[in-house]
């Protein structure tokens, strides 16, 4: 648990972060807040180039901070391009897998985690499709959503223009010999836990447990995560040697499952003419949120959440006065369903819009124009936001000292402090 900022002009970079951090139990069952950690750290002073982290502040069961020196004793951070550093930070970690950083032990345990948050992906799909508009019986509810399932690990929705497509996921990696051998030591126990728990005995088929094998399979190699994974957030930040202005790019790592690196790239994003400006928020963001857009991301999925869900029942509702009968009130609802999904979500980015439009007009200026210096100490003041908002409601998530990394092509630095500037 944590909370961070990153601020980008043409000139420099400045990320402020909280000393909150979790780390996994023995167990890896259980994650634990523990305060006073650093998550900012210089990767290459003379590029000027750095990384922050925030949620779980281990990988594979080995501190992020030892982990950073292991980069900076291979010379990570000097490369041309700051996207050339992050896949060389990928490679690094992928390596890791060969040292004693990392036991063989933890990748089985991340694999029985990954494979469990799968199962509970699908049970939470078979559950929807059992009750209205789908209403489906249970064994083709379980079918239905084992189908949605694999289509979701399989391919992402991409935007074309306005226009949404469904596209294959990236590929992180291949199933090596280390891998199967993972499977092979723990799939079938896992399916069989899984199943017994979450399914009627009835839908126990040797069908549903190859399908299952087959997702989850698909789900590690591809960038998909299910809901609620564990993972930390790393932000590669600042300059390539060759770079005349800065970038971010942001990934999330689970960690090494036998020889194959779990993570996707989130975002990657350079400050240039049309984009003189970036501002992100990370972790626990509701606050710096709330400041730059009017309504945090948790605001806006559940008011759009609950919109759908009572437009599901009044449709539905409609339909039974109707006394339509259920192959018309699906059809119905096959009608109007994107309809309604649209013009909630819509609706809802109009009202952060024009909230966002006003706050561009004062801060972007003061970030657009603030050299190293004053930018570290904007980046202080906008994380000093959920700072006061946590100090005021008792949240020990998110704690004091803060430190703040400046980087431009003059050089990196990296202080701590308590106070906001």
């Amino acid at each position: 648990m944590t909370v961070e900022v990153l601020l980008m002009n043409r000139t420099s970079a400045a990320l402020a972060a909280d000393s909150a951090v979790s780390i996994r139990s023995a167990d890896m069952s259980r994650l634990i807040t523990q305060n006073g950690v650093v998550k900012n750290f210089i990767l290459n002073a003379d590029s000027a180039s750095g990384m922050m982290i925030y949620g779980v502040a281990e990988f594979c069961g080995c501190p992020w901070a030892t982990v950073v020196d292991k980069f900076r004793q291979r010379g990570l951070g000097g490369e041309a391009t700051l996207g050339e550093t992050a896949d060389a930070m990928v490679r690094l970690l992928t390596s890791l897998a060969d040292t004693d950083l990392v036991p063989t032990s933890s990748g089985d345990l991340l694999f029985r985690i990954f494979a469990s948050q799968v199962m509970l992906d699908l049970h939470r799909r078979f559950e929807d499709a059992l009750v209205p508009p789908q209403s489906l019986k249970p064994a083709e509810a379980l079918s239905a959503a084992l189908n949605d399932l694999t289509h979701d690990v399989e391919f992402e929705m991409v935007f074309e223009g306005d226009e949404p497509k469904s596209a294959p996921r990236p590929r992180i990696g291949s199933e090596t010999p280390r891998l199967t051998q993972v499977f092979d030591r723990n799939m079938e126990d896992i399916i069989d836990r899984a199943v017994m728990a979450l399914f009627p005995r009835t839908l126990d088929t040797p069908d549903l447990r190859q399908g299952l094998a087959r997702t989850i399979r698909i789900g590690l190699l591809t960038d998909w995560m299910p809901p609620d994974s564990p993972y930390t957030g790393v932000v590669v930040a600042g300059f390539g040697t060759a770079d005349v202005s800065p970038s971010f790019i942001e990934l999330h790592v689970i960690g090494l499952i036998g020889d194959l690196l779990k993570y996707r790239v989130v975002a990657h994003e350079r400050v240039g003419p049309d984009n003189p400006v970036i501002i992100r928020s990370f972790a626990q963001n509701g606050a710096v949120d709330r400041f730059l857009y009017g309504a945090d991301e948790e605001f806006v999925g559940s008011a759009l959440r609950r919109t759908y869900a009572y437009a599901k029942f009044g449709i539905a509702d409609a339909a039974a006065q109707a006394k339509l009968d259920p192959v018309a009130a699906a059809e119905l609802w096959n009608l109007v369903d994107e309809a309604i999904f649209r013009a909630s979500l819509f609706g809802l980015w109009a009202a952060r819009d024009a909230w966002r439009d006003e706050i561009e007009a004062s801060f972007d200026q003061k970030v657009r124009t603030a050299s190293v210096e004053p930018l570290g100490a904007l980046a202080a003041q906008l994380l000093g936001l959920p700072l006061l908002e946590s100090d005021m409601i008792g949240n020990a998530t998110v704690s004091r000292p803060f430190s703040i990394l400046r980087l431009s092509k003059a050089g990196a630095a990296l202080t701590s402090q308590t106070e906001i500037m």
